[in-house]
Protein backbone atom coordinates (compact mmCIF):
# COMPACT_ATOMS: atom_id res chain seq x y z
CA UNK A 1 0.00 0.00 0.00
CA UNK A 2 1.38 3.56 -1.13
CA UNK A 3 1.95 5.47 2.29
CA UNK A 4 0.40 8.59 0.30
CA UNK A 5 -3.07 6.40 0.14
CA UNK A 6 -5.80 9.11 1.30
CA UNK A 7 -8.36 6.58 3.76
CA UNK A 8 -11.69 7.94 4.77
CA UNK A 9 -12.91 6.07 7.98
CA UNK A 10 -16.11 6.52 9.48
CA UNK A 11 -16.49 5.37 13.20
CA UNK A 12 -13.05 5.73 13.78
CA UNK A 13 -13.78 6.66 17.05
CA UNK A 14 -15.10 3.11 17.96
CA UNK A 15 -13.01 0.74 19.52
CA UNK A 16 -12.13 -0.70 16.41
CA UNK A 17 -11.81 1.72 14.80
CA UNK A 18 -9.18 4.07 17.10
CA UNK A 19 -7.19 0.67 16.85
CA UNK A 20 -7.34 1.10 12.87
CA UNK A 21 -6.33 4.60 12.74
CA UNK A 22 -3.30 3.94 14.79
CA UNK A 23 -2.15 1.64 12.80
CA UNK A 24 -2.42 3.19 9.11
CA UNK A 25 -1.11 6.39 10.82
CA UNK A 26 2.05 4.72 11.82
CA UNK A 27 1.94 2.84 7.96
CA UNK A 28 2.06 7.03 6.58
CA UNK A 29 -1.04 6.79 5.35
CA UNK A 30 -3.51 10.25 5.03
CA UNK A 31 -6.46 9.34 7.10
CA UNK A 32 -9.07 11.41 7.68
CA UNK A 33 -12.11 10.83 9.82
CA UNK A 34 -15.65 11.04 8.92
CA UNK A 35 -17.25 12.02 11.93
CA UNK A 36 -21.04 11.41 12.60
CA UNK A 37 -22.07 15.04 12.17
CA UNK A 38 -20.89 14.96 8.65
CA UNK A 39 -24.09 12.60 8.03
CA UNK A 40 -26.59 14.65 9.35
CA UNK A 41 -25.89 17.86 7.92
CA UNK A 42 -24.32 19.00 4.35
CA UNK A 43 -24.62 16.23 2.18
CA UNK A 44 -22.11 18.37 -0.29
CA UNK A 45 -19.82 18.58 2.60
CA UNK A 46 -19.25 14.89 3.15
CA UNK A 47 -18.74 14.30 -1.28
CA UNK A 48 -15.90 16.78 -0.85
CA UNK A 49 -14.51 14.58 1.68
CA UNK A 50 -15.13 11.56 -0.16
CA UNK A 51 -14.28 13.01 -3.54
CA UNK A 52 -10.25 13.15 -1.79
CA UNK A 53 -10.39 9.50 -0.96
CA UNK A 54 -9.01 6.55 -2.46
CA UNK A 55 -10.56 4.00 0.24
CA UNK A 56 -13.42 4.70 2.35
CA UNK A 57 -14.05 2.38 5.18
CA UNK A 58 -17.21 2.01 7.18
CA UNK A 59 -16.88 0.69 10.44
CA UNK A 60 -19.93 3.14 11.79
CA UNK A 61 -22.81 1.84 13.73
CA UNK A 62 -24.48 2.34 17.44
CA UNK A 63 -23.17 -0.49 19.98
CA UNK A 64 -25.10 -3.06 20.31
CA UNK A 65 -24.20 -3.96 24.13
CA UNK A 66 -27.34 -2.33 25.14
CA UNK A 67 -31.18 -3.35 25.78
CA UNK A 68 -33.07 -3.46 22.73
CA UNK A 69 -35.94 -1.15 23.44
CA UNK A 70 -37.79 -0.42 20.13
CA UNK A 71 -36.47 3.09 20.67
CA UNK A 72 -32.87 1.62 20.47
CA UNK A 73 -33.40 -0.74 17.74
CA UNK A 74 -34.39 2.42 15.00
CA UNK A 75 -31.18 3.56 16.57
CA UNK A 76 -29.50 0.18 15.91
CA UNK A 77 -30.47 0.27 12.00
CA UNK A 78 -30.78 4.38 11.57
CA UNK A 79 -26.98 4.28 12.58
CA UNK A 80 -26.07 2.01 9.78
CA UNK A 81 -28.50 2.22 7.25
CA UNK A 82 -28.44 6.23 7.06
CA UNK A 83 -24.35 6.44 7.21
CA UNK A 84 -23.77 3.41 4.67
CA UNK A 85 -26.44 5.34 2.44
CA UNK A 86 -24.68 8.10 2.56
CA UNK A 87 -21.27 7.30 2.26
CA UNK A 88 -22.23 4.90 -1.20
CA UNK A 89 -24.62 8.27 -2.52
CA UNK A 90 -21.15 10.34 -2.03
CA UNK A 91 -18.90 7.93 -3.78
CA UNK A 92 -21.38 6.97 -6.72
CA UNK A 93 -21.24 11.32 -6.64
CA UNK A 94 -17.45 10.43 -7.27
CA UNK A 95 -14.53 9.20 -9.39
CA UNK A 96 -11.53 8.67 -6.96
CA UNK A 97 -12.55 5.77 -4.47
CA UNK A 98 -11.55 2.22 -6.08
CA UNK A 99 -11.91 0.49 -3.41
CA UNK A 100 -15.19 0.15 -0.41
CA UNK A 101 -14.48 -1.62 2.98
CA UNK A 102 -17.98 -1.88 4.54
CA UNK A 103 -18.12 -3.41 7.88
CA UNK A 104 -21.43 -6.31 8.66
CA UNK A 105 -21.60 -9.36 11.64
CA UNK A 106 -21.96 -12.76 11.77
CA UNK A 107 -25.14 -12.09 12.99
CA UNK A 108 -26.12 -12.89 9.50
CA UNK A 109 -25.77 -16.26 9.54
CA UNK A 110 -28.55 -18.68 11.22
CA UNK A 111 -27.39 -20.69 14.51
CA UNK A 112 -28.26 -24.56 13.19
CA UNK A 113 -24.88 -25.48 11.12
CA UNK A 114 -21.66 -23.91 10.33
CA UNK A 115 -21.49 -21.28 7.45
CA UNK A 116 -18.81 -19.95 5.15
CA UNK A 117 -19.23 -16.82 2.87
CA UNK A 118 -20.87 -19.07 0.26
CA UNK A 119 -24.20 -19.18 1.73
CA UNK A 120 -26.06 -16.59 0.59
CA UNK A 121 -29.18 -15.95 2.60
CA UNK A 122 -29.80 -14.73 5.94
CA UNK A 123 -31.04 -15.39 9.66
CA UNK A 124 -34.16 -14.23 10.11
CA UNK A 125 -33.57 -12.92 13.77
CA UNK A 126 -33.09 -9.11 14.01
CA UNK A 127 -29.65 -9.25 13.70
CA UNK A 128 -29.45 -11.35 10.35
CA UNK A 129 -32.26 -8.86 9.20
CA UNK A 130 -30.11 -5.77 9.74
CA UNK A 131 -26.95 -7.29 8.45
CA UNK A 132 -28.57 -8.39 5.32
CA UNK A 133 -30.70 -4.51 4.81
CA UNK A 134 -27.17 -3.11 6.15
CA UNK A 135 -25.36 -5.17 3.23
CA UNK A 136 -27.53 -4.69 0.60
CA UNK A 137 -27.00 -0.69 0.79
CA UNK A 138 -23.65 -1.10 0.27
CA UNK A 139 -23.88 -2.97 -3.14
CA UNK A 140 -25.73 -0.16 -4.52
CA UNK A 141 -22.12 1.85 -5.31
CA UNK A 142 -20.55 1.95 -8.26
CA UNK A 143 -19.92 -1.09 -10.60
CA UNK A 144 -15.81 0.00 -10.51
CA UNK A 145 -15.59 0.12 -6.86
CA UNK A 146 -14.10 -2.82 -5.37
CA UNK A 147 -16.20 -3.96 -2.37
CA UNK A 148 -15.57 -6.23 0.20
CA UNK A 149 -18.08 -6.58 3.31
CA UNK A 150 -16.55 -7.31 6.46
CA UNK A 151 -18.78 -9.79 8.89
CA UNK A 152 -17.11 -9.52 11.77
CA UNK A 153 -16.97 -12.05 14.66
CA UNK A 154 -16.49 -11.28 18.34
CA UNK A 155 -13.77 -9.25 18.41
CA UNK A 156 -10.99 -9.63 21.60
CA UNK A 157 -8.69 -7.42 22.51
CA UNK A 158 -6.21 -7.11 25.77
CA UNK A 159 -7.22 -4.25 26.31
CA UNK A 160 -10.98 -2.69 25.87
CA UNK A 161 -13.71 -4.35 23.85
CA UNK A 162 -15.36 -7.70 25.36
CA UNK A 163 -12.67 -9.63 26.36
CA UNK A 164 -12.04 -8.00 29.51
CA UNK A 165 -15.90 -8.11 30.77
CA UNK A 166 -15.94 -11.81 29.76
CA UNK A 167 -12.72 -12.33 31.53
CA UNK A 168 -13.46 -11.03 34.78
CA UNK A 169 -15.37 -14.18 36.78
CA UNK A 170 -12.55 -15.97 35.88
CA UNK A 171 -10.23 -13.51 37.25
CA UNK A 172 -12.32 -13.57 40.40
CA UNK A 173 -12.44 -17.76 40.75
CA UNK A 174 -15.69 -18.25 38.94
CA UNK A 175 -15.89 -20.28 35.69
CA UNK A 176 -18.88 -18.97 34.02
CA UNK A 177 -20.46 -20.31 31.08
CA UNK A 178 -23.50 -19.04 28.86
CA UNK A 179 -26.80 -21.13 28.11
CA UNK A 180 -25.43 -24.22 26.10
CA UNK A 181 -22.02 -25.10 27.06
CA UNK A 182 -22.10 -26.26 23.34
CA UNK A 183 -22.71 -23.44 21.91
CA UNK A 184 -20.27 -21.96 19.00
CA UNK A 185 -18.59 -18.55 19.37
CA UNK A 186 -17.10 -17.11 16.30
CA UNK A 187 -14.39 -14.57 17.21
CA UNK A 188 -11.49 -12.93 15.69
CA UNK A 189 -7.89 -10.89 17.61
CA UNK A 190 -8.20 -7.67 17.19
CA UNK A 191 -4.77 -7.90 15.45
CA UNK A 192 -6.11 -9.87 12.82
CA UNK A 193 -8.47 -7.73 12.44
CA UNK A 194 -6.63 -4.88 11.65
CA UNK A 195 -4.32 -6.81 9.48
CA UNK A 196 -6.65 -8.57 7.70
CA UNK A 197 -8.57 -5.04 6.44
CA UNK A 198 -4.70 -4.12 5.54
CA UNK A 199 -4.33 -7.49 3.53
CA UNK A 200 -7.94 -6.92 1.61
CA UNK A 201 -6.15 -3.38 0.56
CA UNK A 202 -3.09 -5.30 -0.37
CA UNK A 203 -4.41 -7.44 -2.28
CA UNK A 204 -6.51 -6.38 -5.23
CA UNK A 205 -8.18 -9.48 -5.98
CA UNK A 206 -10.42 -10.07 -2.58
CA UNK A 207 -13.64 -8.69 -3.27
CA UNK A 208 -17.05 -9.68 -1.92
CA UNK A 209 -18.09 -11.21 1.78
CA UNK A 210 -15.06 -11.71 3.87
CA UNK A 211 -16.08 -13.25 7.31
CA UNK A 212 -13.55 -12.04 9.94
CA UNK A 213 -13.13 -14.67 12.67
CA UNK A 214 -10.86 -17.07 13.74
CA UNK A 215 -10.32 -20.61 12.14
CA UNK A 216 -10.54 -22.21 15.77
CA UNK A 217 -14.19 -21.71 16.29
CA UNK A 218 -14.83 -22.39 20.30
CA UNK A 219 -17.56 -23.73 22.04
CA UNK A 220 -18.75 -22.30 25.65
CA UNK A 221 -16.97 -25.12 27.13
CA UNK A 222 -13.31 -24.58 25.51
CA UNK A 223 -13.73 -20.88 26.08
CA UNK A 224 -14.42 -21.59 29.88
CA UNK A 225 -11.58 -24.26 30.40
CA UNK A 226 -8.90 -22.30 28.53
CA UNK A 227 -9.79 -19.34 30.99
CA UNK A 228 -9.98 -21.33 34.07
CA UNK A 229 -6.62 -22.88 33.58
CA UNK A 230 -5.07 -19.74 33.32
CA UNK A 231 -6.63 -18.16 36.14
CA UNK A 232 -7.11 -21.34 38.39
CA UNK A 233 -10.77 -21.14 39.21
CA UNK A 234 -12.55 -22.83 42.09
CA UNK A 235 -16.52 -22.87 41.06
CA UNK A 236 -18.33 -23.10 37.97
CA UNK A 237 -21.35 -21.73 36.95
CA UNK A 238 -23.59 -21.63 34.31
CA UNK A 239 -26.13 -18.96 33.26
CA UNK A 240 -29.50 -20.20 31.92
CA UNK A 241 -30.48 -18.42 28.75
CA UNK A 242 -33.75 -17.52 30.39
CA UNK A 243 -32.06 -15.40 33.02
CA UNK A 244 -30.20 -12.99 30.48
CA UNK A 245 -33.69 -12.54 28.56
CA UNK A 246 -35.73 -11.95 31.94
CA UNK A 247 -32.07 -9.15 32.32
CA UNK A 248 -31.21 -8.27 29.18
CA UNK A 249 -34.66 -8.60 26.61
CA UNK A 250 -34.20 -9.59 22.66
CA UNK A 251 -30.45 -8.05 23.32
CA UNK A 252 -29.64 -11.55 24.93
CA UNK A 253 -29.60 -13.45 21.87
CA UNK A 254 -26.15 -11.48 21.37
CA UNK A 255 -24.56 -13.89 24.19
CA UNK A 256 -27.08 -16.96 23.86
CA UNK A 257 -26.74 -17.86 20.64
CA UNK A 258 -24.48 -20.23 18.66
CA UNK A 259 -22.82 -18.92 15.82
CA UNK A 260 -20.30 -20.92 13.64
CA UNK A 261 -18.40 -19.44 10.99
CA UNK A 262 -15.60 -20.37 9.09
CA UNK A 263 -13.29 -17.83 7.44
CA UNK A 264 -13.22 -19.72 4.16
CA UNK A 265 -11.76 -16.53 2.34
CA UNK A 266 -8.76 -15.67 4.50
CA UNK A 267 -7.80 -19.21 5.24
CA UNK A 268 -8.34 -19.84 1.20
CA UNK A 269 -5.52 -17.00 0.45
CA UNK A 270 -2.90 -18.04 3.23
CA UNK A 271 -3.42 -15.47 5.51
CA UNK A 272 -1.17 -15.35 8.58
CA UNK A 273 -3.21 -15.11 11.40
CA UNK A 274 -1.65 -14.07 15.07
CA UNK A 275 -3.93 -15.56 16.88
CA UNK A 276 -4.91 -18.63 15.18
CA UNK A 277 -6.85 -20.54 17.95
CA UNK A 278 -8.09 -19.13 21.00
CA UNK A 279 -4.92 -20.38 22.92
CA UNK A 280 -2.58 -18.11 20.87
CA UNK A 281 -5.25 -15.38 22.09
CA UNK A 282 -4.87 -15.75 25.90
CA UNK A 283 -1.26 -16.75 26.00
CA UNK A 284 -0.82 -13.20 24.42
CA UNK A 285 -2.88 -11.22 27.09
CA UNK A 286 -1.23 -13.54 29.40
CA UNK A 287 2.64 -12.66 28.12
CA UNK A 288 1.43 -8.70 28.08
CA UNK A 289 0.19 -8.27 31.83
Amino acid sequence: MDSKTNIAISGATGFIGKNLLYRLNEMGCNVFELGRDLFYTDNDHLTNIISNADIVINLAGAPLNKKWTDDYKRTIIESRLHITRSIVNAINKTQRTKLLISTSAVGIYPTDGCFDESYDSHSKTFLGRLCNSWEEEVKRVRIDVRVVITRFGIVLAPKGGAYEKMVLPFQNGISVTIADKNNFISWIDIEDLINGIIFIIENKNISGVVNFTAPDIITQKKFADVLSLHNKTLIRMNIPSFVLKLLLGEYSQLLTQSVCVKPAVLTSLSFNYKSPNFENFVERVEKQK
